[in-house]
């Protein structure tokens, strides 16, 4: 689990089937030995590589067991963890209820355990929820106090986009292409989830556009770049 995790790190998140068959081997290794916790931190793991791997219905399911043991036994900074990641498959399966529904248990789970990268994620969920309700004041107030509590974390968190894809739609559609553009070059940067090549080459051609005086292009450019992270379920 371990070596699949750090394999996960240096590739920025992009999961290929060798992380999936290590973590696949450390489930069956932890359901050998029989040890709750075990079984459901591998189960976390293995929930948690699926997600990005883009395989949302078993990566909810593994979740769902592993947060079922975390309740069970008592574990709060799993729970938390569980409680994150569900509410990010939800979002990626663009299911707006259980997102509405799970957030908030994300983000009090997240001050339980005292992990405010998960209080983060959690109000960053709330601002994809209020993006697609059109609450468009509530998604820069969500995702700024999203983006502010990451800023504080001694480990940088990895997934800014999911609150970063609403700002940047919200700031094309109020014409702050500046700002757009800026929360645009957020998402590039290491150590943040690397993108699928077509959509991060998207947003490198706004940003260059930007940097080329062409504004016009640069939000054109932009623009299809939201919408191509919504097809990608990024957004």
């Amino acid at each position: 689990m371990n070596f699949a995790l750090q394999q996960s790190r240096e590739k920025r998140y992009r999961i290929d089937e060798e992380i999936l068959t290590n973590m696949r081997e450390a489930v069956a290794a932890a359901h050998e030995g029989g040890h709750e916790h075990g079984i459901a931190f591998t189960l976390f793991g293995l929930g948690f590589c699926l997600l990005w791997h883009g395989d949302l219905v078993e990566a909810q399911e593994r979740l769902q067991v592993s947060l079922a043991i975390a309740e069970r036994i008592g574990d709060v900074v799993l729970r938390a963890r569980c409680l994150c990641y569900l509410s990010v498959t939800a979002l990626r399966r663009n299911d707006i209820e259980a997102v509405r529904s799970l957030a908030p248990q994300a983000i009090a789970a997240g001050e339980a355990a005292t992990y405010t990268e998960y209080v983060a994620a959690g109000k960053a969920t709330q601002a994809w929820v209020a993006w697609r309700d059109e609450r468009f004041d509530d998604v820069v107030t969500l995702a700024n106090e999203a983006l502010e509590l990451w800023g504080t974390t001694v480990v940088s968190y990895s997934w800014y986009w999911l609150c970063l894809w609403p700002l940047i739609a919200v700031r094309l559609a109020s014409g702050q292409l500046a700002e757009a553009v800026e929360a645009g070059r957020q998402l590039l940067v290491t150590p943040q989830q690397r993108l699928p090549d077509e959509l991060e080459s998207m947003v490198q051609a706004a940003i260059a556009a930007w940097g080329s005086g062409e504004s016009q292009l640069a939000r054109e450019t932009l623009g299809d770049a939201v919408e191509l992270a919504r097809r990608l379920r990024y957004a």
